[in-house]
């Protein structure tokens, strides 16, 4: 195990579709993984809350990681109903975790930010340059955490922070995502579709969004402190019921048009640690053998 003197990855939200794809990419390459989370189950090593600040300290403190990936979070409906709790748990605890690594010498905490930080008035990709323009309550709060750990990291911390700004993840665990609903729709509950060539996603599967966090973990101390992690892939809904129509029967109905349009500039990601994201075709084929 790649533990040794480094200590261990703590991933806070193992349960979690992005936890759990996290711990296992990081366990099938060698790390020790110390994972935690708000009720026990199985990969659950440590029962806390995000928000435990002196719960987690205590768990940091106790196995002196080389990295802590907070995998953790609050849904967009969650930022909206109850927003105090919301910026508890994705500001105040991020930074919480921030001072709590740098106190035992970690390297790298990994901060899971949101595409939606750009916006989905844009018509070409993002890249990590463009002007942030959050238009919900929850892209401004992901937006602030990324501020607040990179101000802990220019006041003179010694954790390298790494925000993902990821797009719109699936697969095993990720309920939310529209790719999942489409897969698990029925003739009896279809899913309503805003516009067939107006909405326009950038899909990017949870196993390559695993992939990214291991590269971040295992890098060197040359990071840049926001990532994109999407497939660089534009597609609109009709492009992705035709994509995983060809393997899976689908049922949806076409709703009132919405204009949306977001799209990740991956470059970065692919130059610096070797990503290599699939699009959803390419997925989808992989996740039926």
């Amino acid at each position: 195990m790649l533990e040794g003197p480094d200590g261990p990855v703590v991933v806070v939200g193992v349960r979690g579709g992005l936890g759990h794809a996290v711990a296992g990419r990081l366990r099938a390459r060698g790390h020790g993984v110390v994972g935690v989370a708000r009720r026990a189950s199985p990969g659950v090593d440590v029962v806390a809350d995000l928000t435990d600040r002196r719960a987690l300290a205590a768990v940091l403190a106790d196995t002196r990681p080389s990295a802590v990936v907070v995998a953790a979070g609050v849904s967009p409906a969650e930022c909206d109903s109850d927003p105090e709790t919301a910026r508890r748990v994705t500001v105040d605890a991020v930074l919480d975790l921030y001072d709590a690594a740098d106190a035992v010498g970690c390297r790298t905490l990994v901060v899971p930010s949101t595409s939606a930080v750009y916006g989905d008035a844009r018509r070409t990709p993002a890249d990590e340059t463009a002007p942030p323009a959050p238009g919900s309550r929850y892209a401004e709060l992901k937006l602030a955490a990324e501020e607040g750990v990179a101000a802990r990291l220019a006041a003179g911390g010694g954790v390298r922070p790494v925000a993902l700004r990821i797009f719109n993840a699936w697969g095993p665990g990720f309920r939310r995502s529209l790719v999942t609903r489409l897969l698990a729709s029925t003739p009896e509950a279809p899913v309503a579709l805003a516009g067939l060539d107006s909405f326009v996603r950038d899909y990017v599967h949870g196993d390559d969004v695993a992939a990214l966090v291991a590269a971040v973990v295992e890098a060197g101390d040359e990071l840049p402190g926001v990532v994109n992690v999407g497939s660089g892939e534009a597609v609109s809904n009709r492009g992705l019921v035709a994509a995983l129509g060809v393997r899976h029967e689908l049922h949806w109905v076409e709703a009132e048009p919405v204009a949306s349009w977001s799209c990740a500039d991956v470059s970065l990601a692919r130059r610096v640690l070797g990503f290599a994201p699939r699009g959803v075709a390419d997925a989808v084929a992989a996740d039926a053998r």
